[in-house]
């Protein structure tokens, strides 16, 4: 019995089943249901307005009602927006079974609208995708759902893979809305939320370059994922982010580095660094070392990386700056190795 569920006697005897049934059906989806779900349960408009006259349910949404004593929250808004633009997702979450079962059935998916973009990201936990002051929603089909307070966007076709219900409403999974995204976003800020999502383990890298290959017909941005999540890009990141760091460099008049010198202490080889200026008449030497993306690399090669650093750093002075660090904030990352090649 859910803290809701006081008022039985209003509901006729054929109609008790019913009433429980929304009752599942509206603690599944943080008090919310729609007229739909209700009609789809057995509840008869009668009971409904039975419901309503004694103070259990009322309207909130067209079309979507609340249970009362349920909590008026950010989740139940988020359930709000889904009910409301989409019928699919209202019939999707009154089944008894695994909703992922529900997803694979094309007839439930149609009209089904998720979030999407960065609001699903944004509940997700990956807090660099800050949310817009509107919802994001994708809808799947052609209707014209009366939703001002979100944004809507519409596809073709929304694939159960592409669907998630762990985190509440349905959403897109963490790859699809970085895929949405990239009509959206530059380049850089669809790598960040890429890092931020496969370190989250929210979705592998290699289902992200699988997802990414299945959506990119007619989405030329999606390209971007798929460079980046290949088994081979490391090497041509790499290149890449040393080239642009080059240039920083040679834009901003600062001395050439040697570029990938192998450097040696008292125990012996520490290892190859990025680049490195000799400065004479300086005790120490200047090391930049640049990160890549963080799931380019393993936890094993971040700890070897780190203690490396610090053998580096008794004998030299050494900088470490990330790709997001060339790439968002160039000119202070230059400006930190001019200042620090002016140091002793």
């Amino acid at each position: 019995m859910h803290r809701w569920a006081a008022h039985d006697h209003v509901a006729a005897d054929d109609q008790t089943g019913a009433v429980e049934a929304l009752r599942r059906c509206g603690a599944r989806q943080a008090g919310r249901f729609t007229s739909a779900q209700a009609q789809r349960l057995g509840c008869r408009p009668m009971t409904l307005r039975r419901l309503r006259a004694v103070g259990e349910i009322e309207p909130v949404r067209q079309g979507v009602w609340c249970f009362v004593a349920a909590p008026a929250d950010g989740l139940a808004l988020d359930w709000e927006t889904v009910l409301a633009a989409g019928a699919g997702a209202g019939l999707l979450v009154t089944l008894e079974e695994d909703d992922a079962d529900a997803l694979a059935e094309p007839e439930q998916r149609d009209g089904l609208a998720v979030l999407s973009g960065a609001t699903a990201l944004d509940r997700m936990g990956v807090t660099r995708a800050a949310a817009h002051d509107r919802t994001d929603v994708l809808l799947q089909g052609k209707g014209r759902p009366r939703v001002p307070w979100a944004r809507v966007h519409r596809t073709r076709h929304l694939s159960g893979s592409d669907v998630t219900v762990r985190f509440g409403p349905p959403m897109t999974t963490a790859t699809r809305a970085l895929v949405e995204l990239t009509t959206v976003l530059p380049w850089a800020d669809v790598v960040a939320l890429l890092d931020d999502v496969v370190c989250a383990r929210l979705a592998s890298r290699s289902w992200a370059n699988r997802r990414a290959w299945a959506l990119r017909p007619g989405r030329p941005r999606v390209q971007w994922l798929i460079d980046v999540t290949e088994p081979d890009a490391e090497p041509d990141f790499r290149s890449w982010l040393e080239r642009t760091f080059g240039d920083l460099v040679v834009d901003a008049g600062l001395p050439r580095p040697q570029w990938n010198v192998a450097v040696s202490d008292e125990r012996g080889r520490i290892g190859v660094v990025d680049c490195r200026w000799s400065r004479s008449g300086f005790a120490r030497d200047l090391i930049v070392e640049l990160e890549g993306l963080r799931f380019h690399t393993a936890p094993a090669q971040r700890r070897a990386d780190a203690a490396r650093f610090n053998r580096l750093t008794r004998r030299h002075a050494v900088l470490r700056f990330t790709w997001e660090d060339v790439v968002r904030r160039p000119e202070e990352t230059v400006a930190q190795v001019a200042d620090r090649l002016r140091l002793p």
